[in-house]
């Protein structure tokens, strides 16, 4: 128990809000507390406590569910860059964050069960979650600053739909019926159409465009809880910054991000890179109109 006091209290200090790459001790830290905390439980032989229960729609199921989805898909991926790619969870942390993080050739996202059983969270929107924290592992173009192991989060965020959750979501059956319970406007209906002719790929942008949306709907309450910081799919942001920022976006340029990765037609097997801006992504110069990451984060090269 004091360990896991200490722990916590250096923790506490080595970490900042919004927080979503780390450095190799806070990880170590991180993954010591969720390991510690994993184990009692597992030897803990006092009364049972009541399960957490949150508001939104994700159950411990479906949180595991997801995190095997991600990992069938994408631990041979790492594997084949050879690197060993965990995620270590802890259902019962109330933390509402995510986070990535390196040592050596292990690459590490760590997950909350706080962040999942937020109010407005659903599992595509959760999916979309852990695909950002993969997408600053494998985001490629732009890195932050300093020669850093990580995409910035606007590259991680395009990233997430662009590449991550088309690869997930291609291996689920269930596609056709998710796409049709979803509430979306006609425009997005017509411009996932208009991009994707395949049925299955159809219904994937579908469910990518609604967990933009929903996720931002998360980003947006955390940053004003309870105030009136509205996204929406069909009303994009009209910022336009003079270069590139690697920072968190705002909620909205968040949610056009992933809506634009979702409609980008290249293929999500072509990796993408650590320097050329182009490969593997939508973008002006392989004049394509549709895909591109929106200039409310982002400064196309000409």
């Amino acid at each position: 128990m004091k360990l896991a006091f200490t722990l916590l209290f250096i923790l506490m200090n080595l970490t900042s809000s919004w927080a979503c790459n780390i450095g190799e001790k806070e990880l170590m830290v991180r993954v010591a507390i969720l390991k510690g905390d994993q184990a009692q439980h597992l030897t803990f032989n006092g009364p049972l406590l009541p399960p957490i229960v949150g508001d939104s729609s994700i159950t411990k199921k479906d949180f595991l569910k997801l995190i095997d989805s991600v990992k069938k898909v994408y631990v041979p991926i790492f594997r084949d860059l050879k690197m060993n790619f965990k995620i270590e969870h802890m259902w019962d942390d109330k933390q509402e964050n995510a986070f990535a993080g390196v040592r050596g050739d292990d690459r590490y996202v760590i997950l909350y069960g706080g962040y999942a059983r937020h109010k407005l969270m659903t599992p595509d929107a959760y999916l979309s979650v852990i695909c950002h924290e993969i997408g600053h592992h494998l985001g490629g173009f732009p890195k932050k600053v300093g020669g850093s192991w990580s995409s910035s989060e606007g590259q991680a965020d395009y990233f997430s739909t662009l590449k991550c959750m088309k690869n997930v979501l291609r291996e689920d059956f269930q596609n056709e019926a998710a796409a049709a319970a979803l509430n979306l406007p006609e425009e997005v209906k017509k411009q996932c159409r208009f991009q994707f002719k395949a049925q299955n790929e159809y219904h994937i942008c579908l469910r990518s465009a609604k967990a933009a949306e929903e996720h931002g709907d998360v980003i947006a309450d955390l940053v004003d809880r309870g105030g009136n910081n509205m996204v929406h799919l069909t009303t994009p942001s009209e910022e336009v910054v003079a270069q590139t920022n690697l920072r968190h976006p705002s909620p909205q340029c968040r949610v056009d991000t992933k809506y634009q990765g979702a409609l980008c037609n290249v293929s999500p097997l072509i990796a993408l890179d650590d320097e050329d801006e182009m490969k593997g992504t939508c973008h002006f110069n392989n004049f394509t109109i549709v895909g591109n990451r929106p200039a409310c984060w982002f400064v196309h090269k000409k």
